[in-house]
């Protein structure tokens, strides 16, 4: 049945090239029962396709194909999310002196500092962050369909 269409197909074709001098072509195929075919080009619906007729009554419409259409697209820049990894690093931070409340023997309370205050060395581990970057497109060719 396949081997059947694809032989169909191809004659329809060739037939193409010949329907341009004669209005109807017939096409047999041997003693087979209904594989009489006919290509009617006098009567083509729009859209560029074609009418056959598979013995029996059957009709169906096959499309012409086309080569597709292409739309030159013209270089650009453009900018786009990258993802980025951040190296881990270190950072000097602060840590303050150390207070404690304390009472003289009469009671009154007062200040005093338990450890003065000093600069630690904190590691700040990797990260990936998004990063907006501009980068340039070729000019290239883009396919359409056609409607």
């Amino acid at each position: 049945m396949q081997a059947r269409r694809i032989l169909a197909s191809c004659l329809i074709l060739l037939g193409l090239a010949s329907a341009v001098q004669a209005q109807e072509r017939r096409v047999h195929r041997g003693p087979q029962r209904g594989v009489a075919r006919t290509v009617d080009t006098r009567n083509l619906p729009s859209l560029g396709a074609i009418r056959t007729s598979y013995g029996y009554g059957r009709q169906r419409y096959a499309r012409r194909s086309h080569a597709p259409r292409r739309i030159w697209v013209p270089a650009s820049y453009e900018f786009v999310l990258r993802p980025v990894f951040e190296p881990g690093h270190f950072e000097r931070v602060w840590v303050e002196p150390v207070f404690e409340t304390r009472y003289d023997p009469c009671g009154r309370p007062r200040q005093v500092q338990v450890c003065d205050g000093y600069w630690k060395d904190v590691f700040v581990p990797g990260r990936k962050i998004s990063k907006r970057v501009r980068v340039f497109r070729p000019g290239h060719y883009r396919t359409a369909s056609r409607r």
